[in-house]
Formats: C-alpha cells, structure tokens, sequence
C-alpha cells in the first residue's frame, strides 16, 4: 500500500473525533503554484485559530460543493480574504473574484502535502502575507 493510500485508510479508521477533525484534499489547477502543484496530497485540520499566511481549504462561495485552496491575507468584518499563490493562473479565483469568504466556510489549515513523497513538506509556520493596497481595495 502507497503511503496515500494507507494515510486515508488510517483516516477512515481513526476515531470519530480524530477523523471529523483531519481532511485529506488532492490539489488541481495551477494557481497555488509554485507551492502546491497539481496532484499534490494534502492533510487538512480544522482549527478556528487562523492567521494571516496560513494556507487553508474554503468552501467555494460561489459553487457549492467545490473547494479551492488558498492563503489567507486578512480578515474583514464579513470573512476572510483568500488569495492565490499564482494568480495569472488560468482559472484562477480568489477572493479578487468572488469577495471575502466566511469564516464559517473555511475547512481547515493545510499541514502536510505527504504525496508525492519526493515533495514531502510540513506547513508548521507561516508564510508572510504582503499586497498592494490597490488590489487590497479592488
């Protein structure tokens, strides 16, 4: 068994707690790159303690059913602001596009990418967030 594989079996026989707790998501498109590419395996946890460049999986406010990983830039009275890593990506949506997303429908904070296994990294600490104030206001 891949290590994928006996990840998510581990996951979906884990205790309840633990399972409702940790998500596992497999990345597509182009706009988190060069920090996530295509097919890339993630290990998701729900938390409410989140900061500003925290890499994070949201509920799509616009497609119900689909979610998109981002990084959060800052918080607004309404949610928060999510942005692409590679925003000239084709297809890329962020919060530039479709306006603050609910804290309500953040999923949780990206932890690990465990496959493949040659770009195996934790995400224990922060990356600093800096934008312009005209896209800030857009």
């Amino acid at each position: 068994m891949t290590l994928p594989l006996a990840l998510i079996a581990s996951l979906r026989t884990a205790p309840v707690g633990w399972r409702n707790r940790w998500r596992a998501v497999v990345v597509e498109g182009a706009s988190m790159l060069p920090t996530l590419h295509s097919g890339d395996c993630l290990l998701v946890v729900r938390t409410s303690r989140l900061h500003p460049g925290d890499m994070v999986v949201a509920r799509h406010p616009r497609e119900p059913g689909r979610l998109v990983v981002k990084r959060l830039a800052w918080e607004t009275e309404t949610g928060w602001w999510l942005v692409s890593d590679n925003p000239q990506a084709p297809g890329a949506a962020d919060s530039f596009h479709f306006g603050a997303v609910p804290s309500a429908d953040i999923v949780g904070r990206v932890v690990l990418r465990y496959f493949p296994l040659t770009r195996l990294a934790w995400w224990l600490r922060r990356r600093p967030v800096c934008y312009e104030r005209e896209r800030r206001e857009a």
